[in-house]
């Protein structure tokens, strides 16, 4: 088990003292909150005044940024936490999004999603050099040159947490899991409502069915489930 807390962040100033605080008597994890101050810059502070606590945001508002901006943010607070930063995201609501950021709001699930993503695929053409080709609906990077590539991070990326609220974007942060801390057994089980304990715990076998494709599924090979109605099927 865990013992986090969310930090107040009234005073800015006290990011210098509060984590160190924090950090001896006991927690764990400490996240800071996006409300009349930026979420990423108490951070930055408390890297230097604390060694073991894990440093996040909860949450840092992703529709009021792009990729790009929360890939920096990201990757710079993994270097100077020493590899103990979470990015974590939030969409807000749309009138946040539009009349105070003045940043466009649309199918936040599916921007999410992508935003996510993309996100991911700015943080592998540093880590491993691969270029930079993400075309989405929402967002797109395709341009990377040397004197903005901060290139590998010593610790890797950080992970990645979303909050949702509602059945759609809270399946989101099981779609799209850190790939490099995903979650154990089949990708699919934190979204779906026939996973049962080995879904949770071993990754399923891609098999035939019925002469008709081929599916990866626990409750299909034990019959519990027609192949029909699995999600991903190939054929």
């Amino acid at each position: 088990m865990h013992v986090s807390m969310t930090v107040p962040t009234e005073d800015l100033t006290e990011a210098r003292s509060i984590y160190r605080t924090l950090e001896g008597l006991g927690y764990d994890r400490a996240f800071s909150f996006e409300a009349k101050h930026d979420p990423f810059i108490p951070l930055a502070v408390a890297a230097e005044h604390t060694d073991r606590i894990q440093l996040g945001t909860a949450l840092a508002i992703a529709f009021a940024r792009t990729p790009m901006t929360l890939a920096n943010a990201g990757w710079d607070l993994q270097t100077v936490t020493g590899g103990r930063f979470t990015l974590g995201l939030g969409s807000q609501i749309r009138p946040h999004i539009e009349q105070r950021f003045s940043m466009p709001w649309s199918r936040p699930v599916d921007r999410m999603r992508e935003l996510v993503l993309g996100i991911r695929a700015i943080w592998d053409t540093w880590q491993h050099g691969t270029p930079l080709d993400f075309d989405g609906e929402f967002y797109t990077h395709t341009r990377m040159v040397p004197a903005f590539d901060p290139g590998p991070n010593p610790h890797g990326p950080p992970r990645i947490l979303l909050g949702g609220f509602g059945p759609r974007m809270t399946a989101v942060a099981g779609e799209v899991p850190n790939p490099l801390d995903p979650p154990p057994g089949c990708a699919f089980h934190p979204r779906c409502p026939h996973a049962d304990a080995r879904c949770r715990r071993e990754v399923p076998s891609l098999r035939a069915v019925d002469g008709d494709g081929e599916v990866a599924c626990h409750a299909v090979e034990e019959g519990r489930l027609p192949a029909r109605v699995v999600p991903v099927r190939i054929v």
